[in-house]
């Protein structure tokens, strides 16, 4: 059996998750390890966890393997929801507006869009691709 891929179903967009956890891992991280990540975090939060369902963004593979049954969201997401899921790990935060470039700001708001207007001391630092330039 193969795993389905989310290239059907709609794109998984921050606003959707509601309350996401954020984790920093490095990039292109294993789905097991990422796995491994997410499920210490969440026993960390919360003690006793259940995972309903996954996304990797690298390869596009979720499970539980449904497709999609909401046009606002995909399958796997609405699964969730829709059976108590109230903890989203995220792991490197989710994709954002390709062409707006953004910034940590607070926990409150950790993404905000990068208006490069924001005086900063110290470095700034760049990522492209795997690569980081200060």
């Amino acid at each position: 059996m193969t795993t389905p891929t989310a290239s059907s179903c709609p794109p998984v967009r921050r606003d959707l998750l509601p309350q996401p956890v954020d984790v920093a891992a490095p990039l292109h991280l294993p789905r097991p390890a990422a796995t491994r990540l997410a499920t210490q975090k969440a026993h960390e939060l919360h003690g006793e966890v259940m995972l309903l369902a996954w996304f990797d963004r690298n390869t596009g593979a979720f499970s539980p393997p449904i497709s999609c049954c909401r046009e606002d969201m995909p399958g796997w997401l609405a699964y969730a929801l829709s059976r108590g899921a109230d903890l989203i790990i995220s792991i490197n935060g989710e994709e954002g507006t390709p062409w707006q470039a953004t910034q940590w700001q607070d926990a409150a708001n950790p993404r905000v869009v990068n208006t490069l207007s924001v005086p900063r001391n110290g470095h700034t630092l760049v990522r492209v691709g795997d690569y980081l330039y200060a």
